[in-house]
């Protein structure tokens, strides 16, 4: 059954009021406007009610209990309104963010403890992970932003923030000469230490370097939190 929400609100009006030129007044429209959209909502619902009288109008039996759900209901749409208002002014909501341990340590901190100081209404949610995996919390929605290394997927748009490199790194005390600059063969003959096979550095020693960028899906608009995250890393560099 579909019922205009609209009628509801004027139902819930007259059923407060008791009285159609008041709730016609209270709603900025006309008595008869008021009378029509409670005899269409009567005839929807094919049950009575109002009962009138010179005095007015009175819920009925079935009247009354739909005022109950209809009160509830309409509450639930205005909290959620509000709610939603104060995420969009930035007073409240979440933002998540997909990053490496590194770049959330190394890059991110300083802007995450300066957008808690900006909007402390906000709450900041952190989840780690290689690019792949932050990529794909993106593209689930589990995430709102992701911080990715040289991303090359059609489905997000990036911003660089900083670009990175890898290096061989050693104890001091490891019997080798660390002004001498080893060739890829003698790399190899060190008992090395690599990284997992899903990790950006090639087996083979070559490296490039990598831009780690911020990213967020190209189809889909941000929420207002990721929006004044972005701009602020974009705009203000710390």
């Amino acid at each position: 059954m579909a019922v205009k929400l609209e009628l509801y609100r004027v139902f819930k009006e007259v059923a407060e009021t008791g009285n159609i030129s008041v709730a016609a007044k209270n709603l900025y429209i006309s008595q008869s406007a008021v009378s029509q959209s409670i005899k269409q909502l009567e005839t929807a619902l094919q049950a009575r009610l109002f009962a009138r009288s010179p005095r007015g109008v009175t819920l009925t039996g079935e009247g009354q209990m739909l005022y109950q759900y209809v009160r509830s209901a309409l509450g639930l749409i205005a909290t959620g309104e509000d709610k939603l208002s104060q995420a969009q002014q930035l007073l409240l909501g979440t933002l998540v963010i997909g990053a490496s341990d590194t770049v959330t340590s190394w890059f991110l901190t300083p802007y995450l403890d300066e957008f808690h100081r900006q909007h402390p209404g906000i709450r900041l949610k952190i989840i780690s992970g290689r690019s792949a995996k932050v990529l794909s919390l993106l593209k689930s929605g589990a995430v709102d932003i992701a911080f990715a290394s040289s991303p090359d997927d059609s489905a997000v748009d990036s911003w660089p923030c900083f670009s990175t490199h890898s290096v061989f790194v050693a104890g001091s005390q490891y019997p080798c000469d660390f002004d001498h600059a080893h060739t890829r063969q003698e790399i190899a003959g060190f008992p090395l230490i690599l990284l997992e096979r899903k990790a950006s550095m090639k087996t083979d020693f070559t490296i490039p370097a990598r831009s780690v960028d911020m990213c967020t899906l190209r189809d889909v608009a941000p929420t207002a939190a990721a929006s004044a995250f972005m701009e602020m890393v974009q705009e203000r560099p710390l």
